[in-house]
């Protein structure tokens, strides 16, 4: 992708990000890029606004040669407009008969197009659409925001992007060996979600059970210390509070427990 495409993308209403222009270039190329670009617009505006001035310039003077001196009746030259009902007689010019609009276009210059705005990002909640490894990711920058701001977020989430990807096959690994070992069938599961879904159920009722018998800390509702026996109910120790076990982590990473009270 070249430089003015990525661009491009960029602006208004595209919002699209090339995660692999991304990774190959730098941000000071495409800076340098914009920046030249920019000082092109400039310079055509200005010679725009050169040039249109002086045809103005070339035109009062035609008119007032040929009204003038050579004494045209400015309606000769001018269609009268329609006002209302009937013809009006003031001296408001419509457009020109086609012999003096020819005379006229001849002495004008032409006028180039204006150039259009090279970028047009920074404003704030801005949502991009990062495409990368046949995936779209959203960057969402919600503050005004710089060429680098892009890049740098970006990069971010590609990185995420690839975390969440090795630990999701290091997940499935883990998740197959496990239903593996306890003999669980599993082939009618065809995405990796649900495999993982599936012995990460089993796995936490497996640390359940091996939690019986574990004596726990609480703390009550008024901030005080106490014990819950998780064999013996849901009350602990002296009774104030009942407890249910709280059980987070994942299979890769280790589970952990702890007891909340309701």
């Amino acid at each position: 992708m070249k430089v003015q495409d990525f661009v491009r993308q960029l602006n208004y209403p595209t919002r699209k990000i090339d995660g692999n222009f991304i990774l190959n270039n730098k941000v000071s190329d495409v800076q340098d890029y914009i920046d030249e670009a920019e000082l092109n617009r400039q310079i055509c505006s200005e010679e725009r606004t050169h040039i249109i001035n002086s045809n103005r310039e070339k035109t009062e003077k035609l008119l007032t040669y040929l009204l003038d001196e050579v004494g045209i009746d400015q309606w000769k030259i001018f269609k009268k407009k329609k006002r209302g009902r009937g013809w009006s007689a003031t001296t408001v010019r419509g457009d020109m008969y086609v012999h003096y609009k020819k005379m006229f276009q001849d002495v004008e210059q032409y006028v180039p197009r204006p150039l259009p705005k090279v970028a047009d990002y920074g404003t704030s909640n801005c949502r991009y659409e990062l495409s990368y490894s046949n995936v779209v990711l959203t960057v969402s920058i919600s503050r005004p925001h710089s060429l680098m701001d892009i890049f740098n977020y970006s990069v971010e989430a590609i990185k995420r992007h690839e975390d969440s990807i090795a630990k999701e096959n290091k997940h499935l690994i883990v998740a197959k060996e496990y239903l593996d070992k306890k003999g669980e069938d599993y082939s009618e599961l065809i995405t990796a979600n649900s495999i993982i879904s599936l012995a990460e159920d089993l796995s936490k009722k497996d640390y359940r059970n091996h939690m019986e018998g574990s004596i726990i800390e609480v703390q009550h509702s008024d901030g005080e210390d106490c014990e819950w026996d998780i064999s013996y109910g849901h009350r602990c120790e002296c009774g104030f509070n009942r407890y249910y076990l709280e059980i987070e982590g994942n299979m890769v990473d280790g589970y952990y427990s702890y007891g909340v009270w309701c």
